[in-house]
């Protein structure tokens, strides 16, 4: 029974797995920053190292071959060799860091995509607004414009109605003369036009 091996191959399970999450902990850090408000990056932080360091050290656990070591007597078990003890561990070693690179590989590349789209989701906002704020503008200036011509036409109406209004001409000034006062004759003068005249006798 080689008990030793076996522990081994886990304590180098282990280690691959505390030194992957120590060396990629700053990375995951500055990555969740940015994706992640302030409050709930410390919780998302330590969430996704304590699934890299299990994914690690569960995938190096050697799941094969532990039968030869344990003392299991089968004829499916082949006895241990000289040197298969070590090939044991790295094979242990090696599963770990096949693990931890599968675990960044798709924790990079899903936040890359969600980074990617938050970027494009927040450009077309942005250009959106930009758009509306533009219209809202023209609008206002169409508005102050039209606003303009009215305060221009409303105060031409007010100085037309403040100039005097000139008074009609009258009608004999207006023909370009006077009227000729008829005089009447004098009673006297008429008189005597009419003793002046014969007499006719029927």
């Amino acid at each position: 029974m080689e008990l030793p091996i076996i522990v081994l191959a886990y304590a180098a399970a282990l280690a691959v797995a505390v030194v992957t999450t120590a060396v990629f902990s700053g990375s995951i850090d500055r990555v969740l920053r940015r994706m992640i408000h302030d409050e709930l990056v410390s919780a998302w932080s330590l969430f996704i190292k304590f699934a890299l360091l299990v994914t690690t050290f569960t995938g190096g656990m050697p799941a094969t071959d532990v039968g030869k070591y344990v003392g299991f007597v089968s004829p499916a078990v082949t006895p241990p060799i000289p040197g298969d003890g070590t090939m044991f561990v790295m094979k242990s070693v090696g599963a770990a860091l096949l693990s931890a690179s599968w675990f960044l590989l798709v924790f990079f590349a899903v936040t890359l995509t969600a980074g990617a789209a938050a970027r494009l989701w927040g450009a077309l906002r942005a250009k959106r607004e930009e758009d509306a704020r533009s219209a809202e503008s023209d609008k206002k200036a169409e508005s102050d414009k039209k606003g303009d011509l009215l305060a221009k036409a409303a105060a031409a109406q007010e100085k037309k109605a403040e100039e005097p209004v000139p008074e009609p001409p009258k009608r004999a000034e207006a023909e370009g003369h006077r009227p000729v006062e008829k005089e009447e004759p004098s009673r006297p003068l008429a008189r005597e036009k009419h003793a002046a005249r014969p007499k006719t006798t029927p």
